[in-house]
């Protein structure tokens, strides 16, 4: 039961990232990393591979304990190793990160040259934290009914995107997916201006929290927690701000209930924080390292899927406009 979820998990990233092939290595007994888990939409892995650090390309990052891009792979002079013979001829691009404190490795593969981009390499490597944190010592996986959930949720929001193409529809069923996977009420995407003056709520999974007249307000950039992490480009967790016994203000005083739980986690799109997604809840909880590493994970493949929006749109302008 437990490697069946490591294989979904290994489907999901495959999903996301639109590989070829993901592959994860752990560490066996005998000092050697085994592949633990696959995904290809070929059937050309090798099963039983084994790979001893420096071995290779991913034999690399296990030794260096660094991620690696490599763009238009030569297999003259470097190899993968988890492929059967030949079979790693059409791969044209890899990307690598170490799995931390337990060691390891998760790779993706694509057969497509220059396939994979900076902030792809970001959200692997925060797909390698999850899985160390979901790792005993000795590299068995251990998932809580609550894990089980996160996992099965990111399993789902590829497939959204597919399902529902129109953004406002999207955005709806991808944050009542948040707030049900999450057990957060509150659950909601907030966006800038033009101008960067100020922010409005984009989208929300629940209607009655703010007063109807305002929601679709726009607020002061740094006006309430939303408007920090606005300004200062900075994730928030309530745990770790300064708040009060009473809670944080979301937007501006009066403008809603007080929060007891708050995450906020700016959207960076194009080099500017285009957005902030919100969880929140008016009790309080402890936010765990999993359901933080999952929500940073979560707004790093949103902001991903707004800056590709973000450049067909302005692909599309500039062949309207002749340019």
């Amino acid at each position: 039961m437990k490697q069946k979820h490591l294989d979904n998990l290994m489907g999901i990233v495959g999903n996301i990232f639109e590989a070829y092939s993901v592959a994860l290595f752990l560490p066996s007994e005998d000092g050697r990393f085994v592949l633990n888990a696959w995904f290809s939409l070929g059937d050309d892995i090798a099963n039983d591979t084994t790979i001893e650090p420096g071995q290779g390309l991913v034999g690399w990052i296990i030794r260096n304990q660094q991620p690696l891009l490599v763009t238009n792979f030569d297999q003259k002079q470097s190899f993968l190793g988890y492929y059967r013979k030949g079979g790693e001829d059409h791969i044209k691009t890899f990307l690598g990160c170490p799995v931390p404190l337990i060691g390891g490795a998760l790779c993706i593969d694509s057969e497509k040259t220059y396939s994979f981009s900076d902030k792809e390499q970001k959200i692997l490597n925060q797909f390698s934290c999850l899985i160390s944190s979901l790792c005993k010592d000795t590299g068995e996986i251990a998932f809580s009914e609550k894990e089980a959930i996160l996992l099965q949720c990111m399993q789902i929001i590829p497939q959204l995107r597919e399902r529902f193409p129109k953004w406002s529809v999207f955005l709806k069923h991808f944050l009542d997916l948040l707030s049900e996977s999450t057990g957060f009420p509150f659950c909601m995407l907030t966006v800038r201006d033009e101008w960067g003056q100020g922010y409005y709520l984009e989208g929300w999974n629940v209607q009655g929290f703010l007063d109807p007249s305002a929601m679709h307000d726009k607020f002061k950039i740094g006006s309430g927690v939303i408007g920090w992490a606005f300004k200062n480009q900075r994730p928030v967790f309530s745990e770790d701000s300064a708040a009060s016994s009473e809670g944080l203000v979301l937007f501006a005083k009066d403008q809603g209930p007080l929060m007891k739980t708050v995450i906020c986690l700016p959207l960076i799109v194009n080099r500017r924080t285009r957005g902030v997604l919100v969880f929140a809840d008016i009790s309080r909880h402890v936010l765990d390292p999993t359901l933080k590493k999952f929500a940073l994970t979560v707004a790093d493949y949103l902001a991903l899927f707004l800056e590709n929006l973000y450049l067909k749109n302005r692909l599309h302008r500039q062949k309207r406009s002749g340019k």
